[in-house]
């Protein structure tokens, strides 16, 4: 079974990414913000890590077969801000699973970044039905995407 690394574990997708990996009896390390939030389990260790430094990141996944990024930033924190501390995390992961060797990526993305209907190059994000409220977060993270793109042929990801 794999060694995962798994950033979000305490968080919607990420608590369900967790459950899952455990079911299957995967070896997970949960990278939390904080400590509390994720309840023991057989086959889990939690490890606190600053998504925003890839130092912290690099010495959090070492030794870990495949690393999974199911990251939001803190609720707590102003909205208007996210776009940019998605940019900030993204940044550091990517800094941080090269530095510490891990090939295999696994990033949770959204359906702003996929194509609004078979026939087109519109983008969900781009369409009218999608709506403004959580723009600014979907175009991070299709910044992100493309960055892999163009970026992270080192890299065996998925997004």
């Amino acid at each position: 079974m794999a060694k995962i690394a798994l950033l979000g574990a305490a968080g919607r997708i990420g608590s369900e990414i967790r459950e899952e990996a455990l079911r299957r009896g995967h070896e997970v390390t949960a990278l939390a913000r904080s400590e509390g939030r994720i309840a023991p389990a057989p086959n889990l260790s939690v490890t606190l890590t600053d998504a925003y430094d890839a130092g912290s990141i690099a010495d959090a996944v070492a030794g870990h077969d495949v690393f999974i990024s199911a990251f939001s930033p803190d609720p707590n924190e102003p909205f208007d801000g996210k776009p940019d501390r998605l940019r900030q995390a993204h940044v550091a992961i990517h800094a941080g699973v090269r530095r510490a060797g891990v090939r295999r990526v696994v990033l949770v993305g959204g359906g702003g970044s996929l194509r609004a209907a078979a026939d087109t190059d519109v983008l969900v994000v781009e369409s009218e039905e999608y709506g403004t409220s959580n723009r600014g977060p979907t175009l991070a993270n299709l910044e992100i995407f493309s960055g892999l793109k163009a970026h992270g042929d080192d890299l065996d990801w998925t997004y």
